[in-house]
């Protein structure tokens, strides 16, 4: 489940300054950026989505879509850096890529960096957290969060 409309009534103070987002879940009803139609892998999300959130309105609630019409403000979240991480094969990659974009603009003073890792599958690292790429993708979110205090 997204976390994110919860970054908007948090102190900063708690948060500190940076975000990192690993792959998110994040999707909606419309294809964003080079998605392909893919209505197998729509109907899983969309049926795992509504098991996890039973009152949910859909895949273009803002707790899944933060880019849907009528959600939280991108711009009030309390973070001067955000790091997505993204997967090139990744079926959400392209979503990883237009919330980036939707940070960006709506935070023009934001930091935003997207980290794509190749040859793998969505949360990789969760599968295979002592694997090369895992370490390489933890030792640059450890570098993106330490640049912040230099």
């Amino acid at each position: 489940m997204s976390a994110l409309p919860s970054l908007f009534s948090i102190p900063s103070f708690w948060l500190g300054r940076d975000m990192t987002l690993f792959q998110s879940q994040i999707w909606g009803s419309e294809a964003v950026g080079e998605e392909y139609p893919d209505p197998e892998g729509c109907a899983m999300g969309t049926g795992l989505w509504m098991y996890a959130c039973p009152c949910t309105t859909g895949m273009d609630d803002p707790w899944m879509n933060p880019m849907v019409p009528g959600a939280p403000a991108l711009g009030r979240m309390a973070c001067d850096r955000v790091m997505v991480c993204a997967v090139v094969g990744d079926f959400l990659r392209w979503r990883a890529h237009t919330y980036a974009a939707a940070v960006a603009a709506a935070k023009g003073d934001t930091s935003v960096e997207v980290l794509e890792t190749a040859g793998e599958g969505h949360v990789f690292h969760l599968f295979d957290p002592d694997g090369g790429k895992a370490k390489e993708l933890l030792n640059r979110m450890v570098t993106f969060v330490n640049a912040a205090g230099a």
